[in-house]
């Protein structure tokens, strides 16, 4: 629950357009129809309307689904009535996005789910003059005599758009719910940036084209589950993951550019290993990133220093975090050790604290007063618990130690005030306990140490 979004983010989908849906119109606005010039951006194939879910699909409304950003405001531009999508019409609703950019109509993302286009030179300058992030896919590889695409390796064969270097173009491609590359997807190290879930991703889709009973014609519609949703599969369906994480990040933070918001899911990502064919007839293993919404936002949100070469600390934030708080394990690439003094004080909202298993030291005045706080469990790898770290956390009735704990100092007023907590167990690595770490903890019963 670190970010919801803000439907004062606009994000473009250049596709068919997205049809009229319950789980969709409250997060819709005014697009255009860039093939007949007109203002109907009505989906009649279904493609956009599942790819617009995904980002942006309503949320806690008791129907349905609910996208990566549940409330933003998702513009339709309309660049295609079914599978042919000309590159001229996409040029067109790029830049209409880009003369957009210094309005109050500004389009902050744009994602496209097309591919197989030319190296065209109008279409590169067209993605690299938008201001914005640009969100492109890597494309479903070509299929064998059997119907079933097989990715191939968009280094040695370019494929448009995605191909493209420009600094504000994130390439994605597809992993099935285990974590593995979709057998469909291409990949190349150089060309695909990220890769996020993209096999059987259930999604919104016209409900006419449903109820008309047409809507899996030539299995361009997917599967369907009920009617106005689907599943489908592709590198179509993981761009908008990405896209709606973007647009969350820009909830936190809309200064940021499209090539900071790129650097920032880049280098966010979890690493993890897919297979793929070798051109030998074998396979090989390659190391490539995996979207990670929590700590893509986490990074935005938090307020950070940098420690040595690896390790960073947590300073503030401006967030106000109602009910959990998980802090997490990595930003930007550096693992998360400090938590520095009063980074968390009076978060009075927040009810229970996940601590990262790389924590060492809380600072002081960490969760001061932070006054609904029931439970801690500190992890073994915390050496030292700063002084008022938990001062007149007044509500706390449970602070465990993890076992085999390296935990060595106690701060002078570490736990003052804490009137909640009734039995205390400190672990026999503890060292030092300065003055006052547990006074006036008025409800203590018993303080036993190890």
């Amino acid at each position: 629950d670190l970010q919801e979004g803000s439907d004062s983010i606009r994000v473009g989908v250049v596709d068919t357009g997205v049809f009229s849906h319950q789980d969709l119109n409250a997060n819709l606005g005014t697009g255009w129809n860039f093939v007949d010039n007109n203002s109907n951006t009505l989906d009649t194939h279904g493609h956009g309307t599942h790819v617009a879910g995904i980002i942006g699909a309503v949320g806690d409304n008791n129907i349905g689904i609910s996208g990566v950003c549940k409330d933003v405001t998702i513009i339709p531009l309309k660049i295609a009535n079914g599978n042919s999508w000309a590159t001229a019409d996409v040029v067109e609703a790029i830049t209409y996005a880009t003369e957009l950019w210094g309005t109050t109509n500004r389009i902050d993302v744009l994602n496209f789910s097309g591919w197989n286009f030319p190296n065209n030179n109008t279409l590169y300058n067209a993605i690299n003059n938008y201001q914005g992030l640009f969100v492109g896919i890597a494309g479903n590889g070509v299929q064998d005599n059997n119907g079933i695409s097989h990715g191939y390796d968009i280094d040695l064969t370019p494929n448009y758009p995605g191909s493209f270097t420009c600094s504000n173009l994130i390439t994605v491609g597809s992993i099935t719910i285990t974590g593995a590359r979709s057998e469909f997807s291409n990949f190349g190290l150089n060309s695909v940036d990220i890769y996020a879930p993209g096999s059987n991703i259930l999604s919104t889709f016209p409900s006419n084209l449903c109820a008309a009973g047409n809507c899996t014609a030539n299995n361009s519609g997917g599967i369907h589950y009920i009617n106005g949703y689907h599943f489908l599969s592709g590198t179509s369906m993981a761009a908008p993951h990405v896209t709606g994480v973007a647009a969350l990040l820009l909830s936190v933070n809309p200064t940021l550019t499209g090539a900071e918001l790129k650097d920032i899911i880049i280098n966010s990502a979890d690493n993890i290993p897919i297979t793929v064919p070798n051109g030998s007839g074998g396979t090989t293993t390659q190391t490539v990133k995996k979207l990670n919404a929590f700590t893509a936002v986490s990074t935005a949100i938090y307020e950070t220093t940098d420690i040595g070469t690896n390790e960073i600390q947590i300073d503030g934030t401006d967030h106000i975090f109602d009910g959990k708080l998980t802090i997490p394990t990595t930003i930007n690439g550096r693992t998360v050790t400090k938590i520095g003094n009063s980074a968390f004080s009076n978060q009075d909202l927040c009810e229970e604290i996940v601590f990262p298993e790389s924590l060492e030291i809380i600072g002081d005045s960490a969760f001061e007063n932070c006054t609904s706080l029931t439970e801690i469990h500190i992890p073994s790898s915390v050496t030292e618990i700063g002084d008022e770290a938990f001062k007149g956390c007044s509500n706390l009735t449970e602070l465990t130690f993890e076992d085999d704990s390296d935990l060595y100092y106690i701060g002078s007023y570490a736990f003052y005030g804490c009137t909640s907590l009734e039995e205390v167990t400190i672990p026999s690595s503890v060292v030092f306990i300065r003055k006052s770490a547990f006074e006036f903890c008025t409800g203590m019963e018993t303080l036993t140490f190890e």
